[in-house]
């Protein structure tokens, strides 16, 4: 299961490095895993900033440049989940912040806190989801 972790507010995984007979190389990460990379950096900039989780899409555009397109998963073809008004409290387990709706293949995107996981469906059933 690959997993992704935010460890700062400025830093972005774009890459992933590979190693095999010739040696390690690099390969761009998924453009899907690339963009909810974006929406977990703008979701946290925001919640630094304002000192309370986004509220709504309006609220996370500022900190993705209006760049609307990072919102759509290329796996799925859909907008992803966003939950709004996450509080992230230390030393609890992580909720979903975001995933993708469907996924692929019966795995699906999830950001659960600000670490990138891939799940099947018995894991997502498992997930702290927040309370709506």
């Amino acid at each position: 299961m690959a997993r992704y972790t935010l460890p700062g507010t400025a830093c972005l995984l774009v890459t992933v490095v590979l190693t095999g007979c010739s040696g390690p190389r690099e390969v761009e990460a998924p453009t899907s895993d690339q963009n909810l990379l974006k929406i977990s950096k703008a979701y946290r900039e925001f919640t630094l900033q304002e000192k309370r989780p986004p509220a709504n899409q309006q609220d996370l555009m500022k900190y993705l440049k209006e760049d609307a397109k990072v919102l759509r998963s290329e796996n799925d073809g859909e907008e992803f989940v966003i939950f709004w008004g996450v509080d992230l409290v230390p030393g609890k387990i992580a909720p979903v912040i975001a995933h993708e709706k469907s996924g692929k293949g019966g795995v699906r995107l999830v950001l659960q806190g600000f670490s990138i996981r891939r799940m099947n469906q018995e894991e997502f059933d498992k997930a702290p989801l927040p309370k709506k």
